[in-house]
């Protein structure tokens, strides 16, 4: 058992770190949005830059181990590389490539989505630097990471990819469940059911069974199981969170 945790880093100082370490977090990963004040605080707000680096330092001095969480827009989509350089320079252990979804300030801050071409080119960079650096995790929790890319095999009866419902949920402060933190459709309350009963309720079958549930392109798709298409997505885009991943490019 482990526990990690993520954060914007802002307010960890050599205290909160030193608290952390003391309490058995094993990491904590810190949202960054660029490589620069220019581009991150673009996003995050003045000075938060700067207050996030200091963060990841003073973790990596207590000892925690650190990563950082991109998410990816057209906005600071040229800049992924230089984000896997500023991650090996300050010795984090993982960087994360997620894709910007239209949910919440991202309907009115001026970003806007990658389009299915540049989501299939983040995948192929995650790949390539992730070979290319020893000692930093490079990697994505996008489904689409699990579709095959030119020269690259799969296995029939694998299953993975959206791990929405299936092996990852999301408890909101009031106790609400959700399949994913950016999937907004209940699906149980701590404060009413046990996480073991919510876990083996049949709100969550859609979510397993693939095969039954998908809807459009997903549906018929080879890689329905290892991918399944990002759900949160599919919701984000159409409001049917069975339905296609409109970022896709197959």
């Amino acid at each position: 058992e482990r526990v990690d945790l993520g954060s914007n880093g802002t307010l960890i100082d050599e205290s909160l770190a030193e608290e952390l370490k003391a309490a058995g977090v094993k990491m904590v990963q810190i949202s960054l949005e660029g490589p620069s004040p220019e581009i991150n605080d673009f996003i995050r707000g003045r000075g938060s830059f700067q207050k996030a680096i200091m963060g990841l330092r003073w973790l990596k001095d207590c000892g925690v181990d650190t990563g950082i969480m991109v998410t990816v827009s057209k906005f600071n989509f040229a800049f992924i590389g230089e984000m896997i350089e500023l991650a090996f320079r300050e010795g984090v252990k993982l960087v994360t490539f997620n894709r910007l979804l239209p949910l919440g300030r991202a309907k009115k801050k001026a970003l806007r989505c990658l389009d299915p071409s540049e989501i299939k080119q983040m995948i192929s960079l995650v790949h390539f630097f992730d070979k290319k650096y020893q000692g930093l995790d490079v990697s994505s929790d996008d489904p689409l990471l699990y579709v095959p890319l030119e020269g690259r095999r799969f296995t029939v009866n694998a299953f993975g990819g959206c791990g929405a419902g299936v092996g990852s949920l999301a408890i909101c402060h009031d106790g609400t469940v959700f399949p994913c933190r950016r999937l907004p459709i209940k699906v149980g309350d701590i404060k009413n059911s046990s996480l073991a009963n919510i876990i083996n309720s049949s709100r969550l079958d859609c979510f397993f069974d693939r095969e039954t549930h998908l809807k459009g392109k997903c549906a018929p798709c080879d890689y329905r199981q290892i991918c399944g298409g990002c759900r949160a997505a599919a919701y984000a885009f159409t409001g049917d969170h069975l339905g296609s991943d409109p970022q896709c490019w197959m």
